[in-house]
């Protein structure tokens, strides 16, 4: 298949590596684990997790795919939507970074919890299918960064428009 020349290859070969990992994966910690290899190779790091929505307990469930860092989080925590940054993104469909967690108001305990797992900086990106919303990707990183989401441009960077 001849791409169009205003669509970069490298996203495309990314985003077919996504694919072939997700349908080739049998269980989740290897598929996490092998995302996590894949997205290093767009996005620099040191903590990475997909938190799901649990609908049967209205909370979202923390599956850990890379942490470069240790902390109170583990996987399988639930966390009520209303109290967490990811909660936020997932009932809201929009992505959310924070450049620094020590200035972050809200969510005060999330904040916290993500400070004691050495984060200095976060950002969490809504997870859904054209039916249905499932959770949320998630990244930080151990230094401090100013962090700015052009979402329009990423779309278009990736060849979505």
């Amino acid at each position: 298949m001849d791409l169009p020349s205003h669509v970069p290859a490298e996203p495309c070969r990314m985003l077919n590596d996504v694919a072939r990992i997700i349908a080739s994966r049998r269980n989740l910690p290897e598929l996490f684990h092998d995302l996590a290899a894949c997205l290093h190779r767009l996005v620099d790091f040191s903590y990475l997790s997909v938190m799901l929505y649990d609908p049967a307990q209205h909370v979202m469930r923390l599956h850990t795919l890379e942490g470069a860092v240790r902390g109170p989080l583990r996987p399988g925590a639930a966390f009520a939507v209303e109290d967490i940054p990811s909660g936020w993104v997932w009932q809201h469909q929009q992505p959310l970074a924070i450049g620094n967690l020590e200035q972050e108001a809200r969510f005060p305990r999330a904040m916290r919890a993500l400070r004691e797992h050495g984060l200095r900086s976060f950002c969490s990106l809504p997870l859904s299918t054209a039916h249905r919303r499932l959770g949320t990707l998630a990244m930080g990183r151990a230094e401090g960064i100013r962090m700015k989401l052009n979402v329009d441009h990423s779309r278009k960077r990736a060849g979505f428009e």
